[in-house]
């Protein structure tokens, strides 16, 4: 009978010694799945050191603020805030989506900068560089949807005159322009979501990758009966606003997972100086040893 030979991991939560054949599929005593970890935990970003940990840190940090920061103004514009203090003159309800576009290929940016800079081979992910390479280029198509949704509003707040006619269709042009461009970069938006969850199951987070697979899989469930819905009322109306919710959504996430993964990369980087000065601790602890005299 032929035997086994026998294979020891240690689970990367609680460090737990995985027996095997077979590996478990979870560790038995903390519950993380480990086909996550021999999937895409093959370093470790914390050795790479706070010199290289801190300004990968630093920019999703900066990611996580604009995005908060663009959460805000958007509530703000929505509830017309800016009208009721009188700091505006006109209503800022239909502004509300635009801080998010300006703000999503400034957040991607920052993200792509970071996956892509020295510690870029500490983050078990060089196997997707081609993904990693359209991040930024997913979110610039925010900015293209903006212009786009800015102009229509532009021409709706045109003042009224003789060519009403022509100033409402090219209002309703520019908006079906910006609503189906955003099924483009809605769509990009999701490479970039689904790359930054694989992130977090590295920093030994699994949840934002489960918020990213149920969301996109709730969305195209619900795309099915408004795609029903719009066929037989023969009528766009419905998926043009099913695509605007959608976009709210995004952004809703896009702040939940820039937070998450800044305070994931924050424990990051404190153990990273943590590892540092173990390190230094035992190198003294060692040259005292070997250099005191027998």
């Amino acid at each position: 009978m032929t035997a086994y030979k026998q294979i020891s991991q240690l689970c990367m939560r609680c460090g737990y010694q995985l027996v095997g054949p077979p590996i478990p599929k979870r560790c038995p005593e903390c519950g993380y799945p480990v086909v996550h970890q021999s999937r895409w935990r093959e370093g470790e970003l914390h050795r790479a050191g706070p010199i290289i940990v801190w300004p990968i840190v630093r920019r999703f940090v900066l990611a996580a603020s604009l995005l908060s920061i663009c959460l805000f103004l958007s509530i703000v514009f929505s509830y017309d805030a800016m009208l009721k203090i009188r700091l505006v003159r006109f209503s800022t309800a239909k502004w509300s989506m635009i801080p998010f576009f300006l703000v999503a290929p400034i957040a991607a940016y920052l993200w792509q900068k970071s996956i892509n800079g020295p510690g870029s081979d500490m983050w078990g992910l060089h196997r997707q560089a081609v993904i990693r390479k359209l991040i930024f280029p997913c979110g610039f198509l925010f900015w293209i949807v903006g212009f786009f949704y800015v102009a229509s509003l532009n021409a709706a707040n045109q003042p009224v005159g003789v060519n009403l006619l022509n100033q409402n269709s090219d209002s309703i042009m520019w908006l079906t322009a910006s609503t189906y461009l955003l099924i483009p970069a809605l769509a990009g938006w999701s490479i970039v979501l689904f790359h930054l969850s694989k992130i977090s199951l590295y920093l030994r987070n699994e949840l934002l990758h489960k918020a990213c697979v149920y969301l996109y899989w709730s969305m195209a469930l619900v795309s099915l009966p408004v795609l029903y819905v719009c066929y037989k009322s023969e009528s766009l109306v419905i998926f043009e606003q099913f695509l605007w919710i959608f976009a709210l959504i995004t952004m809703l996430t896009s702040v939940f997972f820039a937070i998450l993964l800044a305070w994931d990369l924050a424990n990051c980087l404190t153990h990273s100086y943590d590892t540092l000065a173990r390190e230094e601790r035992l190198a003294k602890q060692n040259s005292e040893r070997y250099s005191s005299p027998k």
